[in-house]
């Protein structure tokens, strides 16, 4: 890992977590104030979800989930 962290893979399917796990820590060398990642990471969330909504978890301020609630998704 970029901080120079090992990881134990136990799970192979784990790939897309350690890629998203080594660009947050690659990001906080700049001290972000927020860091927003779009993806599944996980297939049950797509099961769960479909295209109706998307999984959304974080530790940010309240603002920010208000702020993403209101965001719709553009018709094509």
């Amino acid at each position: 890992m970029f901080n120079k962290m090992s990881v134990e893979v136990g799970n192979t399917d784990a790939e897309g977590r350690l890629i998203l796990a080594d660009a947050i820590s690659y990001a906080s060398k700049y001290k972000p104030e927020l860091i927003i990642d779009i993806a599944t990471l996980t297939g049950s969330a797509v099961v769960t979800f479909g295209i109706q909504a998307i999984a959304v978890m974080g530790n940010a301020d309240q603002e920010i989930f208000r702020t993403a609630r209101g965001v719709r998704q553009k018709k094509l």
